[in-house]
């Protein structure tokens, strides 16, 4: 008997059903089941699997260089090690490597993340603590770039928002603006105090202006600000 993998499914029974003489059952529950979108989820599992094997047995008692794995964004990680000669060779053969001349370490996309933890777990006298679980199965999209394609929001177009309003927003509050727009105006703006969410939240609200009236809840101490 044959078997195969699910990746195979849709290209066999296609092929299948050319065949005249031929007549395959699909498999039972299979009509509701969207087979790229398994099998995709598969391979998104297969890849977290790979990724968190990388936290276990990362120690090495031999080495003489330690070094350590650290998030710095949502996208990047740098690793914080001191000089080895075999380290450095690896860290350039990484795509997205970047040297920071004022921190003096490398950092890097997530997407290259398993590849130079494979590579520095190869040099016996190096041990580098991997990000920890937590953070890999957090950030699990981002290690092969899938979330950050997903990302990719359109322009808004915004002409129907008084321009004075839409010329005072700063690049990434016009990008913040785009992404509530891609939502049709449901999210949660959550940028650090001070970087300008009350501006956004007024040009997203102009926005859906035709589907007033709008609800403003606020503190009490900055209703007059909001009124105006």
């Amino acid at each position: 008997m044959w078997n195969f993998s699910l990746e195979d499914y849709r290209q066999l029974m296609e092929e299948a059903a050319a065949i005249p003489s031929v007549s395959l059952r699909p498999l039972e529950g299979m009509e509701a089941v969207d087979v790229t979108e398994a099998t995709s989820r598969a391979r998104d599992g297969t890849a977290l699997a790979a990724l968190l094997k990388l936290c276990n047995g990362w120690q090495k008692p031999g080495a003489t260089l330690q070094g350590q794995c650290i998030l710095v964004s949502q996208t990047k990680f740098e690793v914080d090690i001191g000089y080895h000669v075999d380290v450095i060779a690896a860290f350039k053969q990484m795509p997205t490597k970047n040297y920071d001349m004022k921190t003096r370490k490398w950092n890097f996309s997530l997407e290259d993340y398993k590849r130079l933890m494979d590579l520095l777990s190869g040099i016996a006298a190096v041990e580098v603590e991997p990000l920890p679980r937590a953070i890999i199965q957090a950030f699990s999209a981002r290690f092969d770039g899938t979330e950050a394609r997903i990302l990719n929001v359109p322009e808004a177009d915004l002409s129907s928002i008084d321009p004075s309003l839409t010329r005072s927003l700063m690049p990434f509050q016009r990008e913040g603006v785009n992404f509530a727009v891609s939502k049709q105006g449901r999210l949660l703006l959550a940028d650090d105090m001070g970087l300008g969410k009350t501006i956004q939240a007024i040009c997203i609200a102009a926005y859906y202006k035709k589907e007033w009236p709008l609800l403003v809840v606020t503190p009490s101490s900055v209703r007059f600000t909001w009124a105006e």
